[in-house]
């Protein structure tokens, strides 16, 4: 068991896998969006994948930019050109608009996997969750691109037989969109065994801690039933788990509702060198390596 872990133990290759930039000179943020985060440029993303001592990244499109990429993959775009660190983007489009034409171009700028931001959309329905899937697969035709789902466990367990027959990678956001608390280790360790335990496509990503436990505190009962459940989770496919820092750590959306259309929202604080040492302790080192390494590598980098 590790007990501790610093930047220098990092692997090579390490890879955060959710991340977002937030930079109104790439590009101005939607009308229609829901909050207005600070600024998230990329030069601060290279500072941050330095501190954790990750030199890949995954850039996943925040809301706030809709159905317009530009700013994710021009991040990626500077990154990759800059060298010290390989990026790809997990964009969102909409599938009745976009085609082949669309997914090439935005291919050669990184792009490698699309997104359902059911959560954000706040779609509660299985059968609209279904419809917007499997119009996103089939948009992916000819692609072996992941499909990446932020959307609550319950959803997700109902659809759960269209995830497991879909014909290529399902990433599950954010530990598939659960909540824990004390006395749910069991439950939820049921719930996700029968989402992702035998489903040899279904990923799950463990990031966004803080809202898996509902942003209690780190002494918190909630977090202390996480830091049981993680390790039981990591061991049930270890092969098949993610990890993303989930930076630059926007707030609890709930709180968007007190403030002004326009008005900034303030970033969380969050350690994301300790949240890797967390992991670390989940998982040891050889499952630490699969997450951080092995698995964002196949999906995303071609290894």
């Amino acid at each position: 068991m590790i007990s501790h872990y610093r930047v220098a133990d990092q692997p090579l290759a390490a890879c955060d896998t959710h991340v977002h930039v937030f930079d109104s000179d790439l590009q101005p943020f939607a009308e229609s969006r829901s909050y207005t985060p600070g600024p998230a440029t990329t030069a601060s993303l290279a500072q941050h994948l330095s501190r954790i001592g990750a030199t890949r990244v995954v850039i996943v499109q925040p809301s706030v930019y809709g159905h317009d990429n530009r700013a994710s993959l021009a991040a990626a775009r500077q990154l990759n050109a800059a060298g010290d660190v390989e990026a790809r983007v997990v964009g969102v489009l909409d599938p009745t608009r976009a085609g082949e034409t669309d997914l090439r171009a935005m291919a050669e700028m990184g792009l490698r996997g699309l997104r359902a931001n059911l959560k954000t959309q706040q779609t509660e329905a299985a059968d609209d969750a279904i419809s917007e899937i499997r119009a996103l697969d089939r948009l992916l035709a000819g692609h072996d691109w992941p499909i990446q789902i932020f959307a609550p466990l319950g959803l997700l367990l109902q659809i759960a037989p269209l995830l497991r027959a879909l014909d290529r990678p399902v990433i599950l956001d954010h530990f598939a969109g659960m909540k824990i608390g004390p006395g749910d280790v069991e439950r939820r360790l049921e719930e996700l065994g029968e989402l992702i335990g035998e489903a040899p496509n279904l990923w799950l990503k463990l990031s966004g801690a803080c809202r898996a436990t509902d942003y209690a505190p780190a002494d918190s009962a909630a977090a202390e039933a996480l830091d049981q459940l993680a390790p039981q989770l990591i061991a049930l496919a270890p092969a098949r788990m993610l990890w993303g820092s989930d930076w630059p750590h926007t707030g609890p959306s709930h709180l968007r509702k007190e403030r002004a259309h326009g008005e900034v929202e303030p970033f969380m604080a969050v350690d994301d060198v300790a949240d890797l040492a967390r992991l670390a302790r989940w998982a040891g080192p050889e499952a630490a390596r699969r997450i951080l390494v092995d698995g964002p590598g196949r999906l995303f980098f071609g290894d």
